[in-house]
Parts: structure tokens; sequence; C-alpha cells
């Protein structure tokens, strides 16, 4: 008579029969979640060094500062680093270089009224140089405005200007910071001026080319007093 199995043992044998027979799903089920794992953390970097590498070539990122929004022609002012565009009347005002501001008034003058300066000093000037389009007519525009200590002086600058063979601020053509192949020399061209308490606004324009059109230039010329008040605000 052959002997009978061990009911124990037998259920041992299965239930080992079973583990091996389950042991692969499982080990493949981890393999599955260990290479999801692995492919979570790879697009993570990816994206983590995408961020990091856009803030550090960013120019904000490279100056540690916060940039500023840009200015654009309806801004009162113009940005410093870079020539401002305004607006005064029908014209619009293209800066040709960022505009230009001291404290010593005599050091950016001639004639007789740097001598003045020198003894009357100036709080603060302000020069720009535009270019102003009308039609197939340029002309370009010297703006300079003067802040004296009071409305008094203000009125003896402006008078002193005014004047033929005294001299002048000198524009940005004259002094060389603005040094274009075409651009006419204002200094003689067409002259306006006034003054509003402290300050004294100083115009100079000159066409472009062979333009010839006095009433054109004289409007340019008048409204571009104007932009004292703009200039001031964005130096």
């Amino acid at each position: 008579m052959s002997a009978r199995p061990n009911p124990t043992t037998a259920l041992s044998r299965a239930a080992g029969n079973g583990s091996a027979a389950r042991h692969p799903q499982a080990r493949t089920a981890r393999l599955l979640f260990l290479l999801a794992l692995v492919v979570v953390a790879a697009l993570s970097s990816v994206v983590w060094w995408s961020i990091r590498g856009t803030g550090s070539n960013s120019p904000a990122a490279q100056t540690g500062t916060q940039q500023s929004p840009s200015r654009t022609a309806d801004d009162n002012g113009g940005d410093s680093a870079r020539p401002p565009v305004l607006r005064a009347g029908a014209f619009n005002y293209h800066g040709l270089a960022p505009l230009q501001t001291d404290q010593r008034c005599d050091k950016v003058s001639y004639g007789k009224v740097r001598a003045w300066l020198a003894k009357e000093p100036c709080q603060e000037v302000v020069r720009g140089l535009f270019s102003v389009r009308d039609g197939d007519a340029r002309a370009a525009v010297s703006v300079v405005v003067v802040t004296m200590p009071s409305p008094e002086q203000a009125e003896e600058l402006k008078s002193m200007t005014d004047t033929d063979g005294t001299g002048n601020i000198a524009d940005l053509v004259t002094d060389g910071t603005v040094s274009l192949p075409d651009v006419p020399k204002v200094a003689g061209g067409e002259y306006a001026s006034s003054v509003d308490g402290p300050r004294v606004t100083i115009v100079e324009a000159a066409f472009f080319a062979d333009t010839q059109n006095n009433a054109l230039l004289d409007e340019i010329a008048t409204q571009a007093l104007q932009l004292g008040p703009q200039m001031i605000s964005g130096r």
C-alpha cells in the first residue's frame, strides 16, 4: 500500500508553487514602478534646469535688479538710458541721443553766457537733440532746459541768450555729443525760447538736406518749447 501524502505538506508545497508562480509578476511590477520614478525624477530635473537657466540668462537676473517697464511714445519723458520719443503739438520728436543732464551749466556753455553762468550757477541743465518728420521734410531740433535758482535769474539768462553774439548753452551737435554724418548744425538756425518761473527753455532747429520751409521750421521750433516738462520728468 502506498503512503498517503501528508495534507499539511501538500498545502505547503501548493503555497510554495503559487508564490513561485506569482513572483515574476511582482518583480515586473516593482521594476515598472522604479522605472516610473526614474522618469518622473528625470522630467523634474529637466524642468528645474530649464527654469533656472531662463532666469539666469535674463537681464534682471544678471544684474540682480528688476527691469522697469519699457517706455513708449506716450510716456512723458524718455528713459535716460536711451533716446526718448516725445510729442508736442502736431509733431513727434524722436531723440537722436539720450538726454544729457548737468549741474554745471557753465561747463556746457560758450561766449558771454558761459562767463555769466560761472558767476550765476544754475541748478540743472537738461539737453536733448531730436529729429522731426513732416511729410518729406525732416528737421533736427535741439532743446535745452535750464533751471535757475530764481525766476529773476531765469529772465536774465533768457534775455542774454536771445541777444546775438552773446553765446548760448551748447547743443549736442556743437559740443560733439552727437556725431552723425547727416545731422545739420542747429546753432544759428531757427530759434525760440521761453521762460516759466525759474526755468528757461531754448530751442534751435535746422532742416536736413535741402529742405526750405521757414514757416514749418518755425512751427516745429515753437512747438518744441512744450517739451521742457517732459524732458525734466524723463531725465
